[in-house]
């Protein structure tokens, strides 16, 4: 993002990485020179490679093509270089999206491959090598679809809002050629720009499977609350100065009886699309509270608890009504409960948003950013809307010892952080080296499988007990 480019340069004097901009002239073998992704020649190697080595109903390659829907209508009415602003949005979008899909896709079976690519003008492509039945393919290029539907805003704050009609195709079902397989990816994308803007269209019979699982799990999970098939576990929150658990985050879980334990990653994003999550969302808040105050009859030491809020949510006029209402009842003082919102959520830049949100906020309780970041970070919302927490994603948290630019970024971020008067937490800490650095940095508060990894209720309590002991938490 434009912001965190400038908080990169600002910041990164001791770091010397080069802009990109200084090399305009630069294009590397196989790189679209606009958007910095690999260009079609790249992805065809690439799929080649992927089949060469060998594919198999247990180690499929999938091809997505995504055209964007009347991106002409962008050029007539913000010119060219506005209109290429927006590609290579689209392709950063595309390409952290790629790069959480690796997780995903890396079923142990082998190397598995997620690579976005540019095909020309306003054509794009996903190459996803390693799927394996494990994955619910229809589920992740939904996750792609939605974020690349994010609002695209300029400095001046106009808008341009998009998105694309994709096609899938499958190998070794549908092809077992790289042409061939090219082939049935258009002919799909084909038909789901014929249908409408937003349309995703699959070829072949192998992925209506994973479709008819998407239907299933819809169906399972419209009366999962009712059921008691959901549950939630967390992970603990340690101070970076001294390591010692002062919150946790409140993770959804679903263990279905027709389909076994379901990922968040499969689940959640059906859940908002069929407006299941409002409901879920008030139960998981439900179950938190009535967990603080049982620990706080115990005498347990205190722990501020951090829950996910959907966009669904928020947007819901009695959403304050309906977090006053779950505090009171449960006894919890407001400033013990952190609700989560994504960037999406503050980027809508929404009227009732921030009503609720600053609502919320009267009512006592924080307020956290989440995947600061990631997509289009917009540092002046830090200053619109009443936040109290900026947890850095872990995809910046990562690189932070491999690469220059990320480790100016987190130290850009927390120095601007501490300026608005905003805790910081760091996601996604795997190691004793970001460990060290982060707290070097000036981070506040750190999240990670170093420290633990999501655990259920008991096994936090006794995490929290250890460490109010001065005993060692285990790893």
């Amino acid at each position: 993002a434009r912001e965190l480019e400038q908080l990169r340069r600002a910041a990164g004097r001791g770091a010397h990485v080069p802009p990109r901009d200084h090399f305009p002239d630069h294009k590397p073998d196989g790189m679209d020179r606009l958007t910095g992704l690999p260009d079609r020649d790249a992805l065809v190697r690439a799929l080649l490679g992927a089949l060469a080595s060998g594919v198999g109903p247990q180690r499929r390659a999938a091809v997505v093509l995504l055209d964007i829907d009347r991106f002409r209508n962008v050029n007539r009415s913000f010119g060219r270089a506005r209109s290429n602003v927006v590609l290579q949005v689209f392709a950063r979008r595309l390409a952290h999206a790629a790069a959480q899909s690796r997780g995903a896709v890396s079923t142990g079976a082998g190397t598995s491959t997620a690579m976005a690519a540019r095909l020309g003008g306003d054509r794009f492509a996903l190459l996803l090598t390693g799927l394996d039945d494990s994955v619910d393919l229809p589920a992740l290029v939904e996750q792609v679809r939605r974020k690349l539907a994010e609002d695209y805003i300029f400095g001046d704050g106009s808008r341009v809002h998009l998105t694309a009609s994709i096609g899938v195709a499958l190998a070794p079902d549908d092809a077992k050629d790289a042409v061939g397989l090219l082939d049935c990816a258009e002919l799909a994308m084909e038909e789901a720009a014929e249908v409408g803007d937003g349309i995703v269209r699959f070829h072949g019979d192998a992925c209506r499977t994973w479709t008819d699982r998407h239907v299933r799990l819809a169906g399972c999970l419209a009366g999962a609350v009712e059921r008691g098939e959901l549950s939630v576990h967390y992970q603990p929150i340690v101070e970076a100065s001294g390591g010692r658990i002062v919150a946790a985050e409140a993770l959804l879980r679903w263990t279905s009886p027709e389909l076994g334990a379901v990922s968040p990653a499969e689940f959640v994003p059906i859940a908002e699309e069929r407006g299941l999550m409002e409901r879920i969302g008030s139960w998981v808040l439900d179950e938190t509270c009535r967990l603080m105050s049982s620990w706080r009859a115990d005498g347990m030491p205190p722990l501020r608890m951090s829950v996910n809020v959907s966009i669904g949510q928020l947007i819901r006029t009695d959403f304050a009504d309906t977090v006053r209402a779950i505090v009171e009842r449960h006894g919890v003082p407001p400033p013990a409960l952190e609700l989560e919102i994504s960037e999406r959520g503050v980027l809508r830049d929404d009227p009732l948003v921030r009503q609720q949100l600053a609502a919320v906020r009267a009512l006592g309780c924080r307020l956290a950013i989440d995947d600061f970041g990631t997509g289009n970070s917009g540092v002046a919302y830090l200053k619109r809307f009443p936040l109290t927490t900026l947890k850095i994603d872990r995809s910046i948290v990562s690189g932070v010892l491999r690469s220059e630019e990320d480790a100016a970024i987190t130290t850009a971020i927390t120095a601007m952080a501490r300026q608005l008067q905003l805790t910081v937490v760091a996601e996604g800490v795997e190691t004793e080296g970001q460990r060290r650095f982060l707290a070097i940095c000036g981070c506040d508060e750190l999240q990670g499988f170093l420290f633990s990894r999501p655990v259920d209720a008991s096994a936090l309590r006794e995490l929290v007990l250890a460490r109010a002991a001065h005993e060692p938490v285990p790893r």
